[in-house]
């Protein structure tokens, strides 16, 4: 039927996404409205020395450099205002050992 087609071509592109997601070379993090980390990729687990879980009890401020966390906000609260569709930084990092 159409619907079993449609939902076929769904699990299609969920797959497609979770593995380029998870084989990026780049560090990924998804958050939520509120700026917590709700999924990481293994690059930005490795990037900072955090596991998936501790990430997902943190918020990108908390590992965001302080100089770097006005633009971001600004960026953020862009994005949940419409203003924008999306937005990509490059802003320092702290790892968790502190460097």
């Amino acid at each position: 039927t159409e619907r079993q087609l449609v939902e076929e071509q769904l699990r299609k592109s969920e797959e497609r996404f979770r593995s380029m997601f998870e084989a990026a070379a780049i560090g990924i993090g998804v958050d939520d409205m509120q700026g917590r980390i709700i999924d990481s990729n293994p690059a930005l687990q490795a990037m900072l020395g955090y596991s998936r879980e501790e990430l997902s009890r943190m918020s990108f401020a908390d590992f965001t450099h302080p100089e770097d966390r006005v633009s971001e906000r600004a960026l953020f609260q862009e994005l949940l205002a419409g203003q924008r569709h999306a937005y990509q930084v490059e802003a320092r990092q702290t790892r968790k050992d502190g460097q």
